[in-house]
C-alpha cells in the first residue's frame, strides 16, 4: 500500500484544492469548517444532506448518484456526532472526486482501496487538521508522538470503530500530508 502513497496523497490535494475555491479555509488554519460553510461546500458541489435513522448501526453515511442533478448524502442520526462530521466529508469527497456515478459499495471497494483512502483523508485533513500538528511540531514533539496524538484524534474525534490497519494507514497518511504539502 506505501507504494500508492503518493497516488493519494496528490489526489487528496486536488481534492482540498478543489474544496477551497468554495470554502478558502477547508483543511486550513481555521479547520474544521464550520457547520455554515460545511452547507456551502456540500451545496456547490449539488449535494443534499439527509439525516435519518439507519437500521444499522454500523453505517454512518452514504451518497448515491445524482438524482435530477443533486447528490443525496444519509448520514445516520444514531451515529456519534463526530462520526457523522467525518462521514459527510468522507462522502463529499466521492462526490467531489466524480466517483458517485452509479453505487459503490465498500464491499467493492475496500477500506484500503484508492479511492477510500483519498476520501479518508480528505476528511482528516479537515479535522485533524494542520494548525493542530505545527502547534505539537513547534512543541518540539517527536514525530513519533505526534503520530500517538494523531491516532488517538482520529479514535475519539473521527472514526472509533475502525480496524487496527485502517488506523496506522490514515495516521500515516495524515502525517505525510501535513510533511510533504503543508496541509
Amino acid at each position: 500500500m506505501a507504494n500508492c502513497d503518493g497516488a493519494v496523497l496528490r489526489d487528496t490535494e486536488v481534492l482540498i484544492d478543489r474544496a477551497r475555491q468554495v470554502v478558502e479555509f477547508y483543511a486550513g488554519d481555521f479547520s474544521p469548517i464550520r457547520t455554515d460553510q460545511l452547507s456551502a461546500l456540500l451545496k456547490s458541489h449539488s449535494c443534499f444532506l439527509k439525516t435519518f435513522p439507519f437500521e444499522s448501526t454500523d453505517l454512518a453515511a452514504f451518497v448515491l448518484p445524482a438524482m435530477r442533478g443533486i447528490y443525496p448524502i444519509g448520514v445516520n442520526r444514531l451515529a456519534s456526532r463526530t462520526d457523522r462530521q467525518f462521514a459527510i466529508r468522507h462522502e463529499l469527497a466521492h462526490v467531489i472526486a466524480g466517483e458517485v456515478d452509479e453505487p459503490t459499495f465498500l464491499s467493492d471497494d475496500s477500506y484500503m482501496g484508492h479511492s477510500e483512502r483519498v476520501a479518508d483523508l480528505f476528511a482528516l485533513a479537515d479535522l485533524v487538521p494542520g494548525w493542530m500538528l505545527r502547534h505539537m511540531r513547534g512543541d518540539r514533539m517527536s514525530w513519533r508522538d505526534i503520530s500517538v496524538e494523531v491516532r488517538g484524534a482520529i479514535q475519539s474525534e473521527c472514526a472509533g470503530g475502525w480496524p487496527a490497519d485502517r488506523l496506522e494507514d490514515r495516521t500515516r497518511l495524515r502525517l505525510r500530508l501535513f510533511r510533504e504539502y503543508c496541509v
